[in-house]
């Protein structure tokens, strides 16, 4: 009888301990799942942030010296911007992460963020 007992326990053991390895295996991929959407989107808001100090640096290149008055003429503002190629501003990580995105960012991060990727659709 206690043999039988035994054999009981270890098993119970095991299957408790299966259970844990397996819970703690789908907490580590989760945790890199988690990191590696953030690292995505970390990676592509600085590849925007580069595209647009390009631009900048463009716009400044592009825009005429001031005149004696210290302003530009709204034509003469015009004309410097329409000169200058525009970049595309890459959102395929924000597209393709989608259904990542709640487990990888807190409510108040995408919140802050959405407006900024909701005009992306709208301008590009």
């Amino acid at each position: 009888m206690s043999e039988v007992l035994w054999g009981l326990i270890g098993v119970v053991v095991g299957f408790l301990m299966e259970l844990v390895a397996t819970q703690w295996r789908e907490h580590q991929t989760e945790k890199a799942e988690i990191n590696s959407t953030r690292t995505m989107l970390a990676l592509e808001v600085e590849q925007n942030l580069e595209r647009l100090h390009d631009l900048w640096g463009a716009i400044e290149k592009a825009i005429p010296r001031y005149s004696g008055t210290g302003s530009l003429e709204e034509a003469e503002w015009a004309y410097a911007l329409l000169s200058i190629p525009w970049p595309g501003w890459d959102r395929r990580a924000w597209d393709e992460l989608t259904g990542r995105i709640p487990r990888a960012l807190k409510s108040e991060k995408i919140r802050q963020v959405h407006p900024f990727t909701d005009s992306w659709t709208h301008s590009t």
